[in-house]
């Protein structure tokens, strides 16, 4: 009896990391009789959602004369290769609403035709830290939306970069083509709290009979968490993002210039930095939006699964900056900052004295440009 398991998403619950350590742990896997395909766009499988939307690198140009078909042809000629293994998918592109959800149906009759059990995993995020993440991973390609106006659209539409907000909507979408007990819903922060976190509960429902056996594949050559990569690299500090977008429009924002906003930032407000890319009146508009919504939606959920429950984000730190704290006198301090940063750059990047190897000279610049 062969298992078909597909993690979709949604967006920024970590799936990448999950997606590169799974990649990365294949052949372990595929020893204990799991199946993590390689479908040869990237450690995910995105490629199948092609049949239905159109995304970058999803179009059927790159597949090519097969178009969207290719990857699926592919699929099934791995599955073919490993007929006694169980299968893994992984791709937040099929929970997405736009730009064209994936027609659910249809998906449940091509996964149905892999084999003989369907399980179908949903990790969502509490709205109050979705969002603003949403808007971080948009910084990452372009320059991000004007946060007042995306945060707007998103309490008015339930839809934020083409992500359901409310998720039952979202549940409704899936149960066109999947069966209540098909489904199992994870909470992102639950998750990470919880031993061995998103890795150990998606080990338990892909292959939960050899949990002993794949439970120490967690580190590996893996990343070392399961968490996305943050467009400021390890800062995740959306007001410097949104200062780096600022400062760099019409390109989208540079990690390394968020960062040294971040730094400046850290240098000109007591007591360290932390901020939020909402305002306090957004966060409450948030939670007054959402949280009847999410009532509803665990106790859909908990009819299926007893346990289940949508975790609160953590309370900001009490010290954040929030976006409205983002006065005139912050704004110069940046400025300022990146001024004198600017100066020691130009006294610096002078030729190396003589007798200095050019790459302890380069050291010296990393140092001290922070």
């Amino acid at each position: 009896m062969r298992r078909v398991v597909l993690h979709l998403g949604v967006h920024r619950t970590g799936m990448r990391g999950l997606q590169d350590r799974l990649f990365a742990q294949r052949a372990a896997l595929a020893r204990a009789g799991v199946l993590y395909p390689d479908l040869g766009q990237n450690h995910a499988h995105h490629a199948l959602a092609a049949a239905w939307m159109t995304l970058p690198g999803l179009s059927e140009e790159h597949f090519g004369p097969e178009g969207a078909e290719a990857p699926w042809r592919r699929l099934r000629a791995e599955l073919a290769a490993a007929p006694q293994a169980d299968v893994f998918l992984s791709a937040e592109a099929f929970s997405r609403a736009g730009p064209q959800p994936v027609d659910m149906p249809a998906l449940a009759a091509r996964l149905r035709a892999l084999g003989d059990a369907v399980q179908v995993v949903l990790t969502v995020r509490a709205q109050a830290s979705l969002l603003p993440a949403l808007w971080l991973e948009l910084a990452r390609h372009q320059v991000p939306p004007a946060p007042g106006p995306f945060i707007a659209r998103a309490l008015r539409d339930h839809v934020a970069a083409g992500v359901w907000l409310d998720f039952n909507r979202l549940y409704d979408h899936l149960l066109q083509g999947f069966a209540p007990d098909e489904i199992t819903v994870l909470d992102h922060d639950t998750l990470h709290a919880a031993p061995g976190g998103a890795w150990a509960a998606l080990l338990q429902i892909a292959a939960p009979e050899r949990m002993a056996e794949l439970a120490g594949l967690g580190g590996g050559d893996g990343p070392p968490d399961d968490t996305d990569p943050d467009p400021t690299g390890d800062a995740g500090h959306p007001l410097a993002v949104l200062a780096a977008a600022r400062i760099c429009a019409p390109a989208p924002p540079r990690a390394e210039l968020a960062l040294r906003i971040a730094a400046g930032l850290g240098r000109a407000t007591p007591g360290g930095f932390a901020s939020q890319l909402l305002t306090r009146a957004e966060d409450r508009a948030l939670d007054a939006v959402f949280a009847p919504l999410n009532a509803a939606f665990q106790a859909r959920v908990r009819q299926v699964q007893p346990g289940f429950s949508l975790a609160s984000p953590p309370p900001p730190d009490p010290a954040a900056l929030w976006r409205e704290d983002m006065t005139a006198d912050l704004w110069a301090s940046i400025a300022a900052d990146l001024v004198r940063r600017a100066r020691a750059v130009e006294r610096l990047t002078d030729p190396p004295p003589p007798n200095l190897p050019k790459r302890i000279w380069r050291r010296i610049l990393d140092i001290c440009l922070g």
